[in-house]
């Protein structure tokens, strides 16, 4: 199974819009702009509002309206061709955001991990639960090591 990392950016460019892209990296190969084809409908707004580009259904974008059309769209291309998961950056631990149906349950405990070291305080040392959170990211590193090899 491949493992894979999705840096996400987002920016404002306007009051209360909101754009995000990202990039993708899989272990071993380049990394890739996450990227859609426009809609009909997308590049008549867009041709409206630029004079120096034309726009076709099509052309590809590296931006998107939500985080979660993103995900979407980085897990598809990635299905495309593996099967594995997809992290949250490139931080470990992290969250799953994307994975093969049959690793469902190794997801499942790991993004529970994950939400209980944030709860904790993650990576930083809290000296009440830093025994705890490291216990925790053995278990989660672990799991992940366990996927690499299926």
């Amino acid at each position: 199974m491949k493992i894979a990392y999705l840096d996400i950016t987002d920016w404002s460019v306007s009051v209360g819009g909101r754009h995000y892209t990202g990039r993708l990296t899989v272990d071993g190969f380049p990394t890739v702009e996450v990227s859609r084809p426009l809609t009909a409908k997308e590049t008549l707004e867009l041709n409206k509002h630029d004079n120096y580009i034309s726009y076709e259904p099509g052309d590809f974008s590296r931006k998107y309206d939500s985080e979660e059309q993103l995900i979407s769209s980085a897990g598809q291309m990635f299905h495309k061709h593996y099967k594995g998961i997809i992290l949250r950056g490139c931080g470990l631990p992290s969250e799953v955001l994307v994975w093969s149906p049959e690793l469902h349950e190794y997801v499942h405990h790991m993004n529970l991990l994950y939400t209980e070291i944030e709860r904790l305080g993650g990576f930083w040392f809290h000296p009440p639960t830093v025994k705890i959170t490291d216990g925790l990211i053995k278990v989660w590193m672990d799991l992940l090591d366990r996927i690499k090899l299926l």
